[in-house]
């Protein structure tokens, strides 16, 4: 059995369906990453008058429960699909 090596043109040549989901993937990403600065950027005006540090302090805060559910789902999801192959 040959290998060769791949590398990142192969996600665009090995077929239709491939090249498909890459570039869904690409653009998911872009909008995502957009998204995510664009509600980063515009936290501060969160809750109206305060302290800016205050109301960034908030918008990190949110997300340390996201994370936690995220690798709690993220570990059990991917233990099922395991088990069921």
């Amino acid at each position: 059995m040959e290998f060769r090596s791949v590398g990142f043109v192969d996600l665009f040549r090995t077929g239709p369906q491939l090249r498909a989901r890459t570039l869904n993937l690409f653009f998911n990403w872009f909008v995502n990453g957009a998204a995510y600065y664009g509600l980063s950027l515009s936290s501060y005006s969160f809750g109206g008058k305060g302290s800016p540090y205050f109301k960034f302090f908030l918008s990190a805060a949110v997300e340390i429960p996201a994370f936690t559910l995220n690798l709690l789902l993220l570990n059990n999801v991917s233990v099922q699909r395991e088990n069921t192959n």
